[in-house]
């Protein structure tokens, strides 16, 4: 379906050839969640934390155009660390189902856009308490390596964009970054206990090195 899809979308003249081919990626992760200022935990000090990918793709190509769905596991999230406690994290593990437009407009040289579907797979993480008291909110104890996804949406939306190149032996290095523009925050509303991303809005933010290899083939 997706090949027939891109037969009739692709904007290019009927005498170029199309390519198709199958193949594999891994690479690296350096994500963050995007929380809105008025949801973090007091006190609070949040960092990236870096982690791999790896998935399978499909690219069917004509002319200058291609289009590329794929399917990634992907381990994202943040470390953070507060007053009391220190190396405290939030691990996210999604199946991320990206479909991204791709334009060569020289070479091997692709420029990269187009929606990504993530489903929540995995969420452990740590949870500080909250107290409250007349002189207002602190946090207190941490628990570790607790399941989050209670607090979590299952599914998220996010917008990849990025670059790539086609290099010999079937390898392609790609640069992309997955913005997420839906709140995976499933419960706005506080609690006694709270994970990193509290109250607040919580986007993925996801920057990927990618190795991808080419292993079949339709087309030169």
């Amino acid at each position: 379906m997706v090949v027939v899809c891109a037969l009739f979308l692709l904007p290019i003249g009927a005498s170029a050839q199309i390519k198709m081919e199958v193949g594999g990626k891994v690479g690296l992760n350096q994500s963050g969640l995007g929380l809105s200022s008025d949801g973090k935990l007091a006190g609070a000090v949040y960092n990236g934390r870096t982690s791999f990918h790896l998935g399978a793709y499909g690219l069917v190509r004509k002319g200058k155009f291609g289009l590329q769905p794929e399917i990634v596991y992907s381990r994202q999230g943040q470390t953070y660390t507060t007053p009391n406690y220190t190396g405290l994290r939030t691990n996210l593990n999604y199946i991320n189902i990206p479909v991204v437009f791709k334009y060569y407009p020289t070479g091997g040289l692709s420029l990269q856009i187009g929606p990504q579907l993530g489903l929540l797979v995995g969420a452990k993480g740590d949870i500080v308490q909250i107290l409250n008291s007349t002189q207002g909110t602190s946090l207190g104890q941490a628990s570790y390596n607790q399941d989050l996804k209670r607090y979590l949406n299952s599914i998220d939306f996010s917008i990849a964009f990025g670059a790539g190149i086609d290099l010999p032996l079937g390898l392609n290095f790609t640069f992309r970054y997955n913005y997420g523009v839906s709140n995976i925050n499933k419960y706005p509303g506080g609690s006694n206990e709270s994970p990193s991303f509290s109250v607040a809005n919580t986007q993925n933010q996801v920057l990927q090195f990618s190795v991808s290899k080419k292993f079949y083939k339709i087309g030169k």
